[in-house]
């Protein structure tokens, strides 16, 4: 018998957001029922510990494919017109094209605009970007606490 093909991407783009908790809540209770189960179907002594990490393993992987249902389906500006939805086409200044299943997020970091308070968010988003970046692209961090802070470098 030929394995089943699952297309990851139709089945829970196909979902609604409470279809997907259901299913959810349905998974992780089946995989903590499995590892439990783990000992007796596969003869060997594992810990808890050990059980417990699979659980997560198996959670996490779960999570990751929530995350990437939800930011498939942003909702339209007429849809959520206060709150986040499609706003921009994203596009890369040179000419390769972006992931299709990326997600991106646009800060306005310029001092145009007439929401002061908006921009200081952006700005503070920005600068707490740069200082969680700061070990793994140092280069960056500093051109981006120093074009958009006030105060000492990175």
């Amino acid at each position: 018998m030929k394995p089943l093909k699952l297309n990851v991407d139709e089945f829970f783009n196909s979902m609604s957001r409470q279809e997907l908790k259901s299913f959810e809540e349905l998974y992780l209770d089946y995989m903590k029922k499995t590892t439990n189960d783990l000992n007796i179907s596969t003869g060997k002594n594992y810990t808890q510990k050990e059980i417990d990490e699979l659980y997560e393993m198996s959670k996490g992987n779960l999570i990751k494919i929530s995350f990437a249902k939800n930011s498939m389906n942003l909702p339209s500006k007429d849809e959520n017109p206060n709150g986040l939805h499609k706003r921009y086409i994203i596009s890369k200044a040179d000419g390769e094209p972006v992931d299709d299943n990326a997600e991106y997020f646009v800060l306005r970091l310029d001092d145009g605009g007439s929401d002061p308070k908006h921009i200081a968010a952006c700005r503070k988003a920005i600068i707490t970007y740069a200082m969680e970046i700061k070990d793994h692209l140092p280069e960056l961090s500093k051109d981006l606490y120093d074009r958009y802070s006030i105060g000492e470098s990175v």
